[in-house]
């Protein structure tokens, strides 16, 4: 598997959607929580093209895997929305994009515990 790390944002670019902090949060906000049942690639909100590249990139471990990922535990987990809906958006994304990292490694960390 390649190192390389990417992010929210690229991803979103990767997918052909609008990529900036308030777009990312509002596509998550109106198409999760996702049913557990349900996997990322198959959500209604996906066209073919972006439902292939989800799934072959999982499959496959590619550099994009970590991210995929990242996406598919904030649009399953109730706690995640819920959390990011209460986020305030400032003019900084950074502070908006630290934000989001947080709260998904701590939500993360709290499923992995759980019994």
């Amino acid at each position: 598997m390649d190192s390389t790390y990417h992010r929210f944002e690229e991803l979103f670019d990767q997918l052909g959607l609008p990529s900036d902090t308030c777009s990312i949060k509002f596509f998550i906000a109106q198409n999760s929580p996702l049913n557990n049942c349900l996997r990322l690639e198959d959500a209604p909100c996906w066209t073919s093209s972006q439902a292939t590249f989800l799934k072959e990139n999982i499959q496959l471990d590619s550099n994009w895997a970590g991210v995929v990922d990242q996406l598919n535990l904030a649009m399953h987990v109730e706690e995640f929305v819920q959390l990011l809906g209460s986020v305030q958006i400032r003019g900084d994304s950074s502070v908006n994009a630290t934000a989001c990292v947080s709260a998904i490694s701590a939500i993360t960390l709290a499923h992995r515990m759980a019994p």
